[in-house]
Formats: C-alpha cells, sequence, structure tokens
C-alpha cells in the first residue's frame, strides 16, 4: 500500500486484492517508530497527536468509589441488627406461647378445676394470669342453657401471659371452655 504525502487516501496495489476481495486496511500508518509510524503521526482533520493512555484510577474515582462501599456496608450492617432484633422478638414470643400452652393443657389435665385467679412470674420475664369460672352469657350461653342442673359445670378458662418488649408490653391470650364436676 502506497501514501500519498498529502494525507489522502491510499491507492491500492492489485496484489493485495484476495479472492475478487479487497482487504480492508487501516488508514493510519503502523510500524515501529520509523517513517510511516503512528507515533509522530497526526490525526487528519484533528492537527493534534493521539493521547497516550493512561491506567489507574483518578482521586476522585477512588473517593466515589469508597463512598458507595461505605453507604453498601452499613447498610448491610443495619439490615444485619434489624434481622437480630427480629430473631429475638419472635424468639421472645415463642416462648410466650409455649408458656401459655402449657399453663392451659395443665388446667384441661386437671381432674377438679375450681374456680381461682392466680398470677406466676416465670424466670425469663413472663408473667402469667390464670382465670377459672363458671361459664356464662359472655361466653355465648342462653339463659336456658345457665338453668340446667348438673353434677358438672361449662368452665371457662383464661391464661394470659405478658412480657416486655422493646414497643412495650406484649400479651399473649388463651382461652377454652372445659366441663368438670361440679365442687362448690
Amino acid at each position: 500500500m502506497t501514501f500519498d504525502r498529502g494525507g489522502g487516501r491510499a491507492s491500492r496495489p492489485a496484489d493485495e486484492l484476495k479472492g475478487g476481495r479487497a482487504r480492508k486496511r487501516s488508514s493510519w500508518p503502523t510500524g515501529s517508530g520509523g517513517i510511516g509510524s503512528a507515533q509522530g503521526a497526526k490525526r487528519p482533520g484533528t492537527g493534534r497527536a493521539p493521547r497516550s493512555v493512561k491506567s489507574g484510577f483518578t482521586l476522585i474515582e477512588v473517593a466515589v468509589a469508597l463512598a458507595i462501599l461505605g453507604i453498601g456496608i452499613v447498610t448491610v450492617l443495619q439490615i444485619f441488627g434489624a434481622s437480630l432484633r427480629m430473631q429475638d422478638r419472635a424468639s421472645r414470643e415463642a416462648r410466650a406461647v409455649l408458656a401459655a400452652r402449657a399453663a392451659m393443657d395443665a388446667l384441661l389435665a386437671t381432674p377438679e378445676v375450681q374456680d381461682h385467679s392466680e398470677d406466676r412470674d416465670s424466670a425469663e420475664g413472663f408473667r402469667t394470669h390464670v382465670l377459672v369460672r363458671h361459664a356464662g352469657a359472655a361466653e355465648g350461653l342462653s339463659e336456658k342453657a345457665l338453668d340446667f342442673q348438673s353434677e358438672h359445670s361449662l368452665r371457662y378458662l383464661e391464661v394470659d401471659v405478658s412480657w416486655q418488649d422493646a414497643t412495650g408490653v406484649k400479651t399473649y391470650t388463651l382461652k377454652s371452655l372445659r366441663m368438670a364436676p361440679e365442687n362448690e
């Protein structure tokens, strides 16, 4: 390929054609620093020499990357802390449900139940309130059902378990009805 000195297009000799098709060549001269190399050549139309490629990051790029990384790390730590608090709340609620269920099971398994009310405190910080009374109109019984005489009566059972949470006092309540021998 030959170059004309006026910066115009190069002419292609016939020996560069392969299979009836012309090979494309860059219009930029190439070489290893001699005549026709790109080191001292000027770009056509701009009048400037090409810039050399710099490797590395600028200080602003590093600062922006560190800021994005910092925001991401802080967000992940906040999510991690929130998940630990939620897990603690769920664990305390599950233990409260187990305590209420154990108290209700004890009331249901006892052969004779008497009307009473009691409060108990546990070592885990739960306060359990147990209420046993005769069932009445508040439980949906009619006056006719309440007038029935038998050696057994329907008892209303209620177990409340309360505990202190970060958002305030929480309560879990279980209610049930049970037939028990009349002992009053």
